[in-house]
């Protein structure tokens, strides 16, 4: 009878070690918050999960360790306009937004040559300086950002997307350009978010990226 306990007790004492080893494997995972450890989107219609590196060693890429590049952007540089200004879990819930059919759209304002490094899951690349160029402007209105024009040739936004734009970092003035762009052009507002970090803070945080095929 003792013996059978004690092969009872053996078992429930594994049983445990199983649970508390469970416990703590979750524990060590990096996480991009308390309770959410990654996040699906579709990009060039594949989709991809958005996590942490879990590697703890794992730095920031080479390309954006230098304290030296560019200069630093005010928090709000579209005064008195009204702009958000949003960070990596805002950009996450906007992406999450889009994966269930919401009409929004995540630009990466840099050049093409800077996108092949490596952007965010699910973004599109629209060159900053291409939303000053009215021939580009009215081509990526009407074919991407659902701006439609009337036969008298007025802009109507009411079904536009929302759009959250981003470039290299908070040194960096490529989508803070793009949006004053599109402001002048008459896009609402309340439908331009302005991802500061950019790629600088995305990096940081060891959140993946992809590259273009």
């Amino acid at each position: 009878m003792i013996t059978k306990y004690k092969y009872i007790l053996s078992i429930l004492g594994l049983l445990l070690s199983m649970v508390v080893s469970a416990e703590e494997s979750e524990g060590k995972r990096v996480m991009i918050a308390k309770d959410r450890f990654s996040v699906t989107v579709t990009h060039a219609g594949k989709k991809v999960d958005i996590k942490r590196n879990q590697d703890r060693s794992h730095q920031i890429d080479d390309a954006f360790r230098s304290t030296a590049r560019g200069r630093i952007q005010p928090m709000h540089p579209f005064q008195p306009r009204q702009i958000e200004t949003v960070g990596e879990l805002e950009v996450l819930d906007y992406l999450e937004k889009r994966e269930r059919g919401e009409s929004v759209l995540l630009v990466d304002t840099r050049s093409a040559q800077a996108v092949k490094r490596g952007t965010i899951p699910g973004s599109i690349n629209i060159h900053w300086k291409d939303f000053g160029k009215k021939k580009q402007l009215v081509r990526y209105f009407e074919d991407v950002l659902n701006v439609k024009r009337s036969s008298e040739g007025i802009w109507n936004y009411d079904i536009s997307k929302t759009l959250v734009l981003f470039c290299n970092g908070p040194w960096c003035g490529q989508s803070s350009a793009a949006i004053k762009k599109l402001l002048r052009a008459g896009y609402p507002e309340h439908k331009i978010k302005y991802y500061r970090g950019g790629m600088q803070s995305w990096l940081s945080f060891g959140l993946t990226i992809v590259t273009p095929e």
